[in-house]
């Protein structure tokens, strides 16, 4: 995937020409992610909405062939409160985390870069830092650094990486108000190789054991149940090997909202008889 990466983007100079259009814009909108602590981890289920916002370059290639390259900020979150399955209220698990997010799409306009409205669908490769944390004792906790899972334990896995790649997939709709402006809407979903965007993923590691070995908070944080007024679950009950997460399904947000962008002006787009027409431009010019 990383190489993917690479790719494309060294590959950018020599697909990026004179010939056709290109536009600079920024993103206003939301992200989201689906996860082991969205409310219900068995069908399509989203956590809580939060603000994101976005730059991106756009060139196109041909009159229906794009290649984008753009930068997100967004926000994802869980937490097992919201759960509709009582299991997992249970667990009383939460996190929050902050997405950066790099990557390049290769872009198709159905109706071409002459059209006044222009649907179009997209796909590529990112790659995205995240850092789960969550609240305890009214204290923020990074939680990779603890090993809730036992990660660095002996026959345990080692501590998951905070920076991993995904692959977009969405599509939009843009619609030219003037010659050089671009309004338009742009919903994309990114399935990630990480299933640790929520520090949930396999199973768990009993209390006593994860505090010898990754230390007192990793312990307390790993499985709350004794923090739900009417649950009270012992953390100790919780033994070697129980599910923790469903490690079969990788982790997976979207990124999505309202676009503008200032069309740069080019050949091709001043050349182009219909939309000098549509503006009122003079056909000379």
């Amino acid at each position: 995937m990383k190489r993917i990466v690479i790719l494309i983007v060294l590959g950018l100079p020599f697909v990026v020409n004179a010939q056709y259009n290109q536009e600079v814009g920024l993103l206003f909108g939301a992200s989201t992610y689906q996860g082991d602590l969205t409310p219900n981890n068995n069908r399509i289920s989203t956590g809580p909405l939060h603000q994101a916002l976005g730059i991106f370059y756009r060139k196109s290639i041909s009159s229906k062939l794009g290649f984008k390259v753009m930068a997100n900020y967004g926000t994802l979150s869980g937490d097992d409160a919201d759960s509709k399955i009582e299991y997992l209220q249970a667990r009383n698990l939460s996190f929050r985390s902050r997405l950066f997010e790099l990557g390049a799409n290769l872009e198709w306009n159905l109706l071409g870069d002459d059209s006044r409205i222009q649907p179009y669908l997209y796909a590529g490769a990112s790659t995205f830092y995240f850092k789960p944390e969550t609240v305890y004792n009214g204290q923020i906790i990074e939680l990779q650094p603890l090993g809730t899972e036992g990660q660095g334990l002996e026959g345990r896995p080692n501590k998951y990486r905070l920076l991993s790649f995904a692959i977009p997939v969405g599509g939009g709709l843009r619609f030219k108000i003037s010659e050089h402006i671009n309004l338009g809407v742009d919903v994309g979903i990114r399935t990630t190789f990480t299933d640790y965007i929520d520090d949930v993923s396999t199973t768990y590691v009993n209390f006593t054991d994860l505090a010898a070995g990754n230390g007192q908070l990793a312990a307390n944080v790993s499985y709350r149940g004794d923090e739900v007024p009417g649950i009270q679950d012992d953390p100790r009950i919780i033994e070697t090997g129980e599910k923790r997460g469903n490690s079969q399904a990788q982790d997976i947000y979207w990124v999505g909202g309202l676009t503008i962008s200032y069309i740069i002006p080019s050949k091709t787009f001043h050349g182009s008889p219909k939309l000098r027409k549509d503006f009122g431009c003079p056909a000379g010019q």
